[in-house]
């Protein structure tokens, strides 16, 4: 990059490497960009934009990373850089609490659709329970991973609040760097293969009990991540088991404890391990 401020220049060499997801131009500008410097979509946004697109042309440019969503905030956003040709790859914001997730990514979508604007991309690029203390948590973790999932959210990141040192993998791990219960809840999550398969939660649009699912067909083996503002006895109902995992299956129940970020957690607990006969296809956990 080449920057100029006033009369002084400064030449940054370019570093060459070609694994970046993308350049995210500015964070939270409704609340960081300072009024008196101008406004933001027109001083900031757009030069920034056609800076990068001479420079990198294949470059994905993500924004703009709101600190919340604001459909009103979002509208004005997305319709000036509509009329001025600077609209981003990917859209980002911020996202505290599961329950209005699903119901800020239908508002974005029907803005799309009333501005004429081709769909984009999706990052969620900071989400948290409503209390970062609870941030990478597997009950408050699930809802939002399984509607990420229903919604076809391309990326998202944990936010990463108050511990002590970095390099937390987004508070996943202690500051000694063990492993705590979320570490083990987004294994679950990255150890599936195969393909994910549609959930059905009680509540799409509450940080309730809600799940996320996958099935690999090759390996015969199927498994369910279930979390959320629940307490009490669930009923999993696992329909349209292909004929060839055979008459009955092996389940597995796990669970895993957590109490707080610097918790160590050395491993998921079984509660029960056992034989289900497939009835239409079928089986209620």
């Amino acid at each position: 990059f080449r920057l100029v401020t006033g009369v002084q220049t400064c030449t940054l060499p370019i570093s060459g490497r070609t694994n970046y997801y993308g350049y995210e131009l500015w964070n939270e500008p409704e609340g960081t960009w300072q009024s008196k410097n101008g406004v933001f979509n027109s001083v900031l946004w757009k030069p920034t934009f056609n800076l990068i697109r001479s420079l990198d042309p294949q470059a994905k440019i993500i924004g703009p990373s709101y600190s919340y969503y604001s459909q009103s905030r979002m509208s004005e956003f997305l319709t000036y850089c509509k009329t001025n040709n600077c609209l981003p790859d990917i859209i980002s914001w911020h996202q505290w609490g599961s329950e209005t997730l699903s119901a800020n990514i239908d508002s974005y979508r029907a803005l799309e659709t009333s501005l004429g604007i081709s769909p984009r991309l999706i990052s969620i690029n900071e989400y948290s329970h409503n209390t970062h203390e609870c941030e990478g948590a597997p009950g408050p973790s699930a809802p939002f991973i399984a509607k990420f999932e229903r919604k076809g959210v391309d990326t998202a990141n944990i936010s990463w609040w108050f511990p002590s040192l970095p390099g937390r993998l987004g508070s996943l791990i202690t500051a000694q760097n063990q492993k705590n219960g979320g570490w083990w809840f987004y294994k679950w999550y990255g150890d599936m293969s195969g393909n994910m398969v549609n959930t059905i939660p009680p509540n799409d649009k509450s940080d309730g009990l809600d799940g996320f699912a996958n099935i690999d067909l090759a390996a015969k083996f199927a498994s369910v991540g279930l979390g959320g503002n629940h307490t009490g006895t669930v009923y999993v109902q696992i329909s349209g088991i292909p004929a060839s995992f055979g008459n009955s299956v092996n389940v597995k129940v796990e669970h895993v404890t957590w109490s707080s970020k610097e918790t160590a957690v050395n491993g998921t607990v079984t509660d029960a391990d056992s034989v289900y006969t497939i009835v239409g296809g079928s089986i209620t956990v």
